[in-house]
């Protein structure tokens, strides 16, 4: 099985954040969650609520992704519902398509939530998409390097889901084509 090269930068997100383009970084801490480190991340703009994204990176070549979501919903006790895609391109050298969980999520707050698998040129919320594109790199003596991804969004708590599509889309093209840019072309 050949190595994941960028295993280094991988782990750099989660340390160190991920600077997105329009956006002021806030708070940044790592948190147990489940059994993986996550990397816990705010950010701001004039006028908006914060924003929280949270990144677990692949740390090690025989990773897969697998039970993220349900450690992170379980750790938040979050109640969901309005389950939907959220299917989007990032423009650029490589167009990257990505599919996207996009639900509501209730505790304390009610939030939209954007969850997804990031790799190079693509993504998906179902780890077996990130398996075959992997499996196909392998036999070109690649990897396929990954992290997950959750965009927390708050949001009124009366407001309708697809009220906030064009935010979250928007947010999750710039945070994929930050982590293409910054992680996975290097």
């Amino acid at each position: 099985v050949p190595l994941v090269m960028n295993i280094y930068y991988l782990k750099n997100v989660r340390q160190l954040g991920l600077p997105l383009p329009g956006w002021r970084m806030g708070e940044r801490m790592e948190a147990q969650i489940g059994e993986r480190i996550w990397g816990v991340q705010t950010f701001e703009r004039d006028g908006q609520t914060p924003v929280t994204i949270y990144f677990m990176p692949q740390e090690y070549y025989r990773m897969q992704p697998q039970v993220e979501w349900t450690d992170l919903q379980g750790s938040q006790r979050w109640k969901t519902d309005s389950h939907q895609t959220l299917s989007f391109a990032v423009p650029g050298k490589y167009r990257a398509e990505v599919k996207a969980n996009f639900f509501l999520a209730r505790r304390d707050q009610t939030y939209a939530l954007v969850q997804w698998y990031a790799w190079h040129q693509g993504g998906s919320s179902d780890p077996a998409d990130w398996f075959w594109a992997d499996q196909q790199a392998q036999l070109r003596g690649q990897r396929v390097p990954w992290v997950a991804v959750c965009l927390k969004i708050p949001i009124d708590p009366f407001s309708d889901l697809n009220s906030h599509r064009a935010l979250a889309k928007s947010l999750a093209q710039t945070v994929q084509a930050t982590l293409d840019r910054e992680v996975f072309s290097k």
